[in-house]
């Protein structure tokens, strides 16, 4: 299984160990072809690489490879609202994290969203649980 993982990169990196604890957990499931995102040093693996190149890459990876996508949408980030709306497009099954004490609000734009599948956590643990329940679903 190919999965896209999308979490806040440029928009802030506070939730960072949580996106590499959920990467980890993906891995079990197939291959995290964002798997990056969840390393500290994010930003060095971008070292010569240009914005035009991992926009074509990310885009390609979601709508010509993903299988299922996967979201830490606690931290705002144009990036991620983008990548939400390309899985939409091309229908992927998925599922939106949400830090219930995230300093910011959901857009209402993505809680609205009747795609997004998002489930509101208060502790990392739930949400962890809760997207392993997600992937087992969706080998059966």
């Amino acid at each position: 299984m190919q999965i896209y993982f999308a979490a806040s990169i440029s928009g802030g990196r506070e939730k960072q160990p949580f996106y590499s604890s959920l990467v980890k957990l993906l891995s079990k499931y197939g291959n995290v072809l964002t798997s990056h995102i969840g390393k500290k040093d994010v930003f060095k693996d971008r070292e010569g690489l240009t914005p035009s190149f991992i926009y074509k890459r990310d885009r390609d990876w979601l709508l010509n490879k993903a299988d299922v996508f996967v979201a830490e949408i606690s931290v705002p980030s144009l990036g991620v609202g983008y990548e939400i709306a390309l899985a939409e497009l091309k229908g992927l099954p998925n599922i939106c994290l949400y830090h219930l004490s995230s300093p910011k609000p959901l857009s209402w734009l993505i809680e609205g969203n009747s795609y997004c599948n998002i489930f509101k956590y208060e502790r990392e643990e739930e949400a962890l649980e809760r997207v392993k329940e997600f992937m087992e679903s969706l080998r059966k």
